[in-house]
């Protein structure tokens, strides 16, 4: 049995979504979108769904985890030296569930994998790629380090450093100074 679900995204709209775990309006679930994993609550219970509407291909997006019942131990599922944060694309309202190594912290500018594992740009996706084959990073904002999930697709590259372009902006506004003097 599945449950079809509104669930309002963070950032967005509300979606329609499939559920085969137990959820119920007001919690907080982690769904699978094209673009990744993300987070959102439950608007509203639409109905029961007797057949698997993602066999039949009604259905391309599912809740993954519900955050709210607390049904995993967080410490136990992530088990490779990995955790979640939750990160904002720097130019849209877009956020997303990533895995990490790195110590970050709130408000550090990183550069995220935009690619779904198995080599597919996005979840639904028939075309093959190579899996070393890079198509799609992403710039973006830690907003959460330690959100209440566990489950994503892809990771946090790295940590942007900015500093050697600070530099080259003050460079060429000493420059820019000079110039005008002569």
């Amino acid at each position: 049995m599945f449950l079809k679900v509104c669930i309002v995204l963070d950032g967005s709209c509300p979606c329609t979504y499939y559920s085969a775990i137990e959820v119920a309006k007001g919690d907080k679930v982690t769904v699978s979108t094209r673009y990744g994993i993300t987070t959102g609550i439950v608007s509203s219970i639409l109905e029961e769904v007797q057949r698997d509407p993602f066999k039949e291909g009604s259905a391309k997006q599912r809740v993954l985890e519900n955050s709210t019942q607390k049904i995993f131990d967080k410490e136990n599922v992530i088990m490779f030296g990995a955790k979640t944060v939750e990160v904002k694309h720097i130019s849209s309202n877009r956020k997303g569930i990533f895995y990490t190594d790195l110590e970050l912290q709130v408000g550090q500018l990183v550069v995220y994998d935009g690619n779904l594992p198995g080599g597919k740009m996005y979840e639904n996706s028939t075309e093959q790629v190579d899996e070393t084959e890079v198509q799609s990073l992403h710039v973006g904002i830690v907003t959460n380090v330690d959100p209440d999930t566990v489950t994503a697709k892809c990771w946090v590259v790295d940590v942007v450093d900015m500093s050697a372009h600070k530099e080259r902006i003050q460079r060429a506004k000493k420059a820019t100074k000079l110039r005008a003097k002569l």
